[in-house]
Parts: structure tokens; C-alpha cells; sequence
């Protein structure tokens, strides 16, 4: 199975992070074009540095967190599913990544105003 390396994350809509804790990820576009949904376990938890998880058709997924001078860096690489091209899936991934990424600074900015 190829693997995909692609920097993203999601919002798990339910979650127990912690070992053998389950996982239901679902992410659809805005316009409701195309999305989906998923399951799994959490294979290992380390705060502020792995998180790793199994999902429902055995495909493995692993986020890493890296401290750079810039701030962290998040790295997740996944088994690619076999229906869609993996560019694509990588691509998919990296999008919300990038949602990600504006909504942390936003609330980083939004924290420091407060403070």
C-alpha cells in the first residue's frame, strides 16, 4: 500500500485522545461537494508529540508535532486509501492542514489580544 506524507490536520468530531481511546473523524467542503467520514483507534498518545491511530479498514495515520524556530511544525503521514489517487488524498489532506493552520493563528492572535 503507498504511503502519503502530507501536513494536515482535521477536526475529530468525537475523540477520547488517549491509548485504545476511539476516533470518528468526518470533514466535508463548505458547498457540501465532497467529504468524508471515518473511524479508528488511537494507537499511541504522546502529548505535544505523536499521535498516532489505526482506522476502521486498517489503514495506519501518524502526527507528529516539531518544535521549529517558527513554531510547530505538524507532519502526518497516512496509508492512502486505494480509490482516490494519492496526489489527490495528499492534496485533500494538505487543505486541511491549511484550515488548520488559519484557525490556530487566529485564535493565537485573538489570546494574545485578550492577555
Amino acid at each position: 500500500m503507498e504511503r502519503g506524507v502530507g501536513r494536515l490536520a482535521h477536526a475529530p468530531s468525537q475523540r477520547r485522545l488517549a491509548r485504545r481511546g476511539q476516533v470518528h473523524i468526518a470533514n466535508e467542503a463548505k458547498d457540501g461537494s465532497a467529504g468524508f467520514d471515518f473511524e479508528g483507534i488511537y494507537t499511541s498518545v504522546e502529548p505535544n508529540k505523536l499521535i498516532e491511530y489505526k482506522m476502521a479498514d486498517d489503514r495506519e495515520v501518524s502526527v507528529e508535532f516539531s518544535e521549529t524556530d517558527n513554531g510547530v511544525l505538524v507532519k502526518e503521514t497516512f496509508d492512502a486509501e486505494t480509490e482516490n489517487d494519492p496526489e489527490m488524498q495528499r492534496a485533500g489532506w494538505q487543505a486541511i492542514l491549511d484550515t488548520f493552520a488559519k484557525y490556530v493563528e487566529a485564535n493565537r492572535s485573538a489570546s494574545a489580544a485578550e492577555n
